[in-house]
């Protein structure tokens, strides 16, 4: 970045700076993750720059979102939005609906969310891109979940884990297979929300990814504290409390 500044290249700079805040928002500090985010995109209006700003104004949105301003993420994705559409950025407008769709769930605005969520998928599907078609689909099936549909959120999982295993994404496989446990645990099957847990948590144990199983292990402490077995289900959820806990430190 300092190179940009000593060259007078401020598109160079806005470049960087975006670039610095998708990293800092994959760390604890948003913060610092916003900051650049949001003086790129300064950056980028100085510059007349409607593209950078639209990715800036995505990003942010992310980082709002990873701190619970969820208006403030809204308000970023909105404008963000506003200018893919006006490029014609079909892929910009896919991937906005998507998060305003993600913010608006987190915010109970579930008729919102779910609209939003089937229009990403509608331009996903159009652009005939299935990894994005499949994580709209994992998307919607939260928010039917949420809303007490069981049986839309099985099949919008169930489609999202058709198009992963078709494409050999085993985390994405993996992500299905664990709302479809999620789900057979909320319908009272057990077993069988075990047995599909287990799959699950073998593969993120294999692609080693930490949120992953620490996401299973506290389904599975919800489903064994249901089932009676109450010393083995408060046993995973101090397994899953002290991933959370290493994840923090990690990520």
């Amino acid at each position: 970045m300092t190179q940009y500044e000593a060259a007078g290249d401020r598109r160079g700079k806005a470049d960087a700076l975006n670039q610095v805040g998708i990293v800092w928002y994959l760390t604890p500090d948003n913060d610092a993750g916003a900051r650049a985010q949001s003086e790129a995109l300064s950056l980028y209006r100085e510059l007349g720059d409607r593209h950078g700003q639209a990715n800036s104004l995505a990003d942010l949105g992310m980082v709002r979102r990873q701190t619970s301003r969820f208006d403030a993420s809204v308000e970023a994705q909105s404008e963000a939005l506003s200018i893919y559409r006006e490029l014609g950025d079909r892929y910009g407008e896919a991937n906005s609906l998507r998060d305003l769709g993600i913010v608006h769930c987190l915010m109970g605005e579930y008729v919102l969310a779910t609209r939003q969520q089937r229009e990403a998928f509608d331009i996903y599907k159009e652009l005939d891109d299935r990894v994005h078609q499949a994580y709209a689909l994992n998307e919607l099936g939260v928010v039917r979940r949420l809303t007490g549909d069981l049986d839309g959120a099985r099949d919008a999982h169930t489609q999202a884990l058709e198009h992963y295993t078709d494409l050999g994404d085993r985390f994405g496989r993996a992500n299905s297979i664990r709302h479809l446990g999620v789900l057979d645990r909320l319908s009272g099957d057990a077993p069988t929300a075990i047995r599909v847990l287990e799959e699950a948590l073998e593969t993120y144990r294999d692609l080693g990814s930490r949120g992953g199983e620490a996401e299973v292990l506290n389904h599975w402490g919800a489903l064994l504290r249901m089932s009676g077995d109450l010393a083995a289900g408060c046993g995973r959820f101090e397994c899953e409390r002290s991933r959370n806990s290493a994840l923090s430190l990690i990520l």
